[in-house]
């Protein structure tokens, strides 16, 4: 204990500063939601006992309780309860109630940002001004649309229905993650709502027209996946980047690639130094030049989290040599974090501020002991282009490994490696990008400009293409002790390798990839089994066995079934991907979900009925969008037996409509070994036969069953139904709690 306090001790004495920004930082994330009476006591007595502490500091009865560190954390308390009073009691908290009763108010609002903008529905982000006529400031709002659409920046006034932020995928947070980002409501139907004819004319509008105009500017001298890639790199836009692009930049866990982060900045900052050096400015302009830049690009980037950590981190670096003092990293790192904090406390709670925060700790808390590590290794090129760069990725990876778990549930165990191949390209287009942008003004330079960005960006294209042979390769969350020795053992690899203690470098190398083969190959003794869940009038049917999972779509067609069932699959079985998708009728709906599908999944073979002449012009298109993502294909009838990977087979898939409506139903069996079971979707005995042996499934699909079946059907067999609702129908049972996924087991 005496060692653990005389390190807190020399810590405090090393780094002042940075540990009561870490503990301002600490002290937001924990007061942030408590009570508001909470807030107002704490900060009163907390700002009291600084004072009475500094007044008695020179007393030697209170020497001994170091008076001055007390009352600086108390202050430092005083001020976290200020900031998040400020930032959410004073006007968030009120909006965040009224939304969470479903009440109406009387709100204006302008819309200054897109969230998403699909062909049925529009979700647009706001900033309110007025609450039943009462000013509000930085009080954020989401606004839905569907057929109309509103204009960027103009004020709109309405009755406004409130509600909570919600998806419909119960495997994803959607509550939780607008709160991070300081979003507590939504305005149900913005179009209900009419425009003032008045403007907001805010910097951040001025920023976004800049960001519009730098976007344009890059579609006139690149196009497609280059385009879309220098804006995310330059501009931190990534919304134009291809889904299937960003799957594999996820599959090989180097996403932080494609965020604006500390390389992304220190690149231009560097280029930045360099001209204006060539340029022959004094030291100070030089200086005062790039902190201007600095922070005009992080306005330009929105002030995300990442970017506004990196931009003010080089701020005081920069602001440290125009002094003539030397810049702390970690002193600078806390500093950065309590100041995007103190602005916006939400942030403490976003991924993206957690992620830039921990991987940069990583790095700079790794610098002496890589330092040492490597003093002996003669290859010095080794080290410098290899073993350094390898070692710094494997300390941020280290280093945010608990926030990808809580987040994502998955880590691939190669993600040191892939962040250091991948880095390589992305880096040379960084260095190209800034030089490209300015000199495509020049007209004739533009074929030549395009040429030079398009080469490197379509080789990072290719390059993260092979990330489909590594899909498998992932440890999960339930895996959570593997995972954590297996990051330690590819630490002590990369400190190890080539040093002195070959032992050591052998038994960790051996460790490695013992446990990476653990986690690629431990699928394939997983025994098969049924993933069922009932979402809304749909049953999700999921068959997964021997590291193959397959997706029966019993739905109506919308991608938020397939989210659904991804969701599903990757909490049940660590699986991020399905391998098979199996259609059992034809919707309008399956030409956006399933194209959407094959951009997020690396699905490998799209298994169809056989289509009948209304269905002809949705089977084509389906077609010929699964060959041309290299998807294999192939129509089944009744009469056909689907064998899945998983050893399982399905067996006299058929689907009829009922006489009283357009609605499809269902019934197959699904088989291994001696052990089968019967599905049927509502009221599909008014349409044809059904197994009469085997436990029975009752899927929930379809319109709500008027006629029970013949209760001969039920006798001497096991009877499953996952919806209560349904099964009161059927059996008259008391209403019971059921708790999904229901999980059927072949073996």
């Amino acid at each position: 204990m005496r060692e653990f306090l005389s390190r807190i001790d020399h810590i405090l004495d090393e780094r002042p500063l940075g540990a009561a920004c870490l503990l301002l930082v600490l002290f937001c994330a924990l007061l942030l939601f408590s009570p508001t009476a909470l807030k107002i006591i704490l900060f009163a007595l907390c700002a009291a006992g600084g004072a009475a502490l500094l007044f008695l500091r020179k007393r030697s009865r209170f020497a001994r309780f170091h008076p001055v560190r007390a009352a600086v954390c108390l202050f430092v308390a005083a001020l976290a309860c200020l900031t998040c009073f400020l930032n959410y009691d004073l006007f968030d908290r009120r909006l965040e109630k009224a939304a969470a009763g479903g009440e109406t108010a009387r709100i204006v609002f302008y819309p200054d940002g897109v969230v998403y903008d699909g062909d049925y529905s529009a979700l647009y982000t706001a900033t309110v001004r007025q609450i039943d006529g009462k000013r509000v400031f930085g009080v954020k709002t989401l606004v839905a649309y569907e057929t109309e659409r509103p204009e960027l920046f103009a004020l709109y006034e309405g009755d406004c229905a409130l509600s909570q932020p919600g998806g419909d995928s119960p495997y994803f947070d959607t509550l939780s993650y607008y709160r991070a980002s300081g979003i507590f409501s939504q305005i149900g139907n913005g179009e209900d709502c009419a425009r003032t004819g008045e403007e907001a004319y805010t910097p951040t509008r001025l920023f976004s027209y800049l960001r519009s105009a730098a976007a344009a500017h890059i579609d006139s001298f690149c196009e497609g996946n280059t385009a879309a890639l220098l804006k995310a790199l330059l501009l931190g836009d990534r919304s134009e980047l291809p889904d299937s692009f960003k799957r594999d930049f996820r599959t090989m866990g180097v996403s932080h690639l494609l965020a604006i982060s500390g390389l992304h900045l220190s690149i231009l900052y560097f280029l930045l130094d360099r001209l204006l050096f060539r340029l022959f400015l004094p030291k100070t302009a030089r200086s005062v030049t790039e902190i201007l830049f600095l922070f005009f690009f992080c306005a330009l980037c929105g002030f995300s989290p990442s970017v506004t950590r990196a931009g003010i981190m080089l701020i005081l670096f920069s602001a440290a040599s125009l002094f003539g003092e030397k810049s702390d990293g970690l002193t600078s790192l806390c500093f950065s974090g309590a100041l995007i904090v103190l602005f916006s406390p939400f942030s403490v709670f976003n991924t993206a501020f957690q992620l830039s925060f921990f991987a940069c700790f990583g790095i700079l808390a790794s610098a002496n002991l890589r330092k040492k590590i490597f003093a002996g290794l003669r290859a010095k090129r080794l080290r410098r282009y290899l073993l350094e760069p390898l070692a710094v990725s494997a300390f941020a990876q280290l280093a945010v490994l608990p926030v990808i778990l809580l987040t994502f549930g998955s880590f691939s165990p190669l993600a040191p490696v892939f962040s250091l191949i991948l880095a390589l390209p992305v880096t040379l287009i960084l260095y190209l990008a800034p030089v490209c942008f300015f000199a495509a003004f020049i007209p004739f330079l533009k074929p030549v400009v395009s040429a030079a960005v398009t080469l490197p960006c379509n080789f990072t294209v290719w390059l993260s293409s092979f990330a489909r042979r590594f899909k498998d390769l992932h440890i999960g969350s339930d895996l959570l002790p593997a995972l954590l020795f297996c990051a330690v053992l590819a630490a002590s690899l990369l400190l190890f390798f080539l040093h002195k203690r070959k032992l050591a470098s052998l038994l960790a190398a051996a460790g490695f990839v013992l446990l990476t083969a653990y986690s690629f190959l431990s699928p394939l003794f997983a025994q098969p089994r049924l993933i069922s869940t009932v979402d809304k009038h749909n049953d999700v049917l999921l068959f997964y066995g021997k590291g193959h999972s397959a997706i029966v779509d019993l739905s109506d067609g919308s991608s938020s079934y397939f989210d659904l069932c991804t969701g599903l699959l990757e909490e049940q079985t660590n699986e991020l991907y399905p391998d098979t998708l199996i259609l059992t009728h034809y919707h309008l709906r399956h030409l956006t979900s399933v194209s959407r599908l094959l951009q997020k999944t690396y699905l490998g073979e799209l298994l169809l009925p056989k289509p009948g002449k209304a269905d002809m012009e949705i089977y084509l298109s389906l077609v010929d969008m699964a060959q041309r993502s290299g998807v294999r294909t192939e129509v089944y009838s009744s009469e056909n037996e689907l064998r899945l990977s998983s050893g399982i087979v399905l067996s006299d898939l058929r689907a009829g409509m009922l006489k009283r409506s357009t609605h499809p139903v269902f019934c197959f069996t699904a088989s291994r070994g001696e052990t089968s079971v019967s599905f049927l979707s509502s009221s599909a005995w008014e349409s044809f036969d059904v197994p009469t042996n085997g436990p029975l499934y009752f899927c929930v699909h379809g319109p709500i069953v008027r006629d029970p079946p013949d209760l001969s059907l039920f006798k001497g067999r096991a009877v499953f139904c996952p919806d209560k609702d349904l099964e009161k129908t059927l059996f008259g049972a008391s209403e019971i709690d059921r708790a999904p996924p229901y999980v059927f087991f072949f073996g």
